[in-house]
This record gives structure tokens, sequence and C-alpha cells, in this order.
């Protein structure tokens, strides 16, 4: 696997804005095939890293998710759970959750995710 692509759920987030079978084709690549061309997108994606903003035991938490709003496909993927304890280190030790988005424009993206994140928030106190 292409080590470049992986991680913050960047891969994902990249497979679904561009709408092709990413890992597949970098597979291919691996084994001498040509990859096809990629197709054009207007597509805006954004990757939001719900971080703990204070320590504290996680009283509310939203599950896994995938949603559409407004045109935008909406996934959140909780790293924490409620009743995990949170020590805040300044590192991704510190991330809760994650909510990766897809949508026609930047506007839709961010006001999706920020409806998202308003409607289920992270309560950790």
């Amino acid at each position: 696997m292409n080590y470049r692509v992986i991680g913050d759920h960047c891969d994902f987030l990249l497979a679904d804005a561009l709408g092709v079978p990413l890992f597949e084709w970098i597979l291919r690549v691996h084994l001498g095939e040509r990859v096809p061309g990629v197709p054009a997108t207007s597509a805006h994606a954004s990757a939001v890293s719900v971080v703990a903003d204070r320590p504290g035991v996680i009283k509310q938490a939203p599950g896994h998710e995938s949603v559409t709003d407004g045109g935008v496909r909406l996934w959140h993927r909780p790293l924490r759970s409620v009743g995990d304890v949170v020590t805040l280190t300044r590192t991704n030790r510190d991330y809760l959750g994650v909510v990766r988005a897809v949508g026609p424009s930047r506007q839709a993206v961010d006001a999706a995710v920020a409806g998202f994140r308003a409607a289920r928030p992270w309560v950790v106190e």
C-alpha cells in the first residue's frame, strides 16, 4: 500500500471525492497495470478531527453514522466511547472522532459538518 494516502481518513476521503476504487487502483499499479484516467470532479471534501478541549470523562458522544444532508454525504467515526477518561496530551490521543464529508461545494460541506457537530455534541466533563 502507498503510505502517502493512508492516515486520518484522507485515503477514504480521496476515494469518495473522486468516486474511484482508490486502493484497487494502487494495488493494480503495484502489479504493473495502468490506472484509468481520473474522472473530472467538482466535489469538495473535508476530514475534521473532533479533538477534546478539556480533560474529563466522556458523558455524551455520537455513534458511528452515515448521513446525507443537503447533497453532502457525511460519515462520523467515533474513536472514543462514553465513559472513557480523557487526559489532554496535545497529540492525536486527544481525538474523539472523525467527521468526513463530500459535497458539491466548500460552503455546503462546511455547513453540513457544522450542523452535524452542533446536533451531535461530544460532552466531556
